[in-house]
């Protein structure tokens, strides 16, 4: 898994959430790349600044996020190197936001895709990329499964994600498990929302 870890560590990156200069939040996002096109994903209630169900804003100043901060991972001369982006958020495009909902369950659906230049992912690699994922690959009822993401801000070497071991607590193979929803059993903390869910396996994956 270390190896397998580390190629996917500047993939997953922290995420700051800002109204103006004031930090809101901290989250987790990864990129994946579509057609050309490379997008931060997270969850929607990170860049909406919003509880999904209810539309009600977390801040208790009811403050949203119209910026979004994230820094990248970049492989120079005199070592790895940290540069940090940061993309408006309130844009007239999507109904008034920057990123991309679900086309017909909008937010229920809490995921977000935010799109960014290429030239703001550093050597991520595209954590979708089916070059290194195997959809036949068999995950059973309590097997392991990781959520790297910055749980309370705190990150590994001040830049990547801390790797949170979870296992697989409900099937993939009925109900909403198939195509919609399953669960997982870890400890959590603020700051993992957006920490993408991933297997990985010894010998052939």
């Amino acid at each position: 898994m270390p190896a397998v870890g580390n190629f996917l560590n500047p993939s997953i990156v922290k995420i700051q959430m800002l109204h103006d200069e004031q930090v809101l939040a901290t989250a987790t996002g990864f990129f994946v790349k579509d057609e050309g096109q490379w997008f931060l994903i997270t969850n929607w209630h990170v860049l909406a600044g919003c509880h999904p169900q209810t539309g009600l804003p977390f801040d208790s100043s009811s403050a949203r996020p119209n910026y979004c901060r994230f820094h990248s991972i970049f492989l120079e001369e005199s070592g790895v190197r940290l540069r940090g982006f940061t993309y408006r958020l309130d844009m007239e495009t999507q109904g008034g936001s920057a990123w991309l909902q679900h086309p017909q369950e909008g937010q229920q659906i809490d995921i977000a895709a935010l799109p960014v230049a290429p030239e703001t992912v550093g050597c991520a690699k595209d954590i979708a990329d089916l070059t290194g994922n195997d959809p036949e690959m068999w995950i059973d009822l309590g097997e392991d499964l990781f959520l790297p993401g910055f749980p309370l801000g705190l990150s590994a070497n001040g830049m990547f994600a801390i790797w949170k071991r979870a296992s697989l607590a409900s099937s993939l193979e009925f109900g909403e498990g198939i195509t919609r929803a399953f669960l997982v059993d870890t400890v959590t903390r603020q700051g993992m929302s957006g920490a993408p869910c991933l297997a990985i396996v010894k010998g052939p994956y």
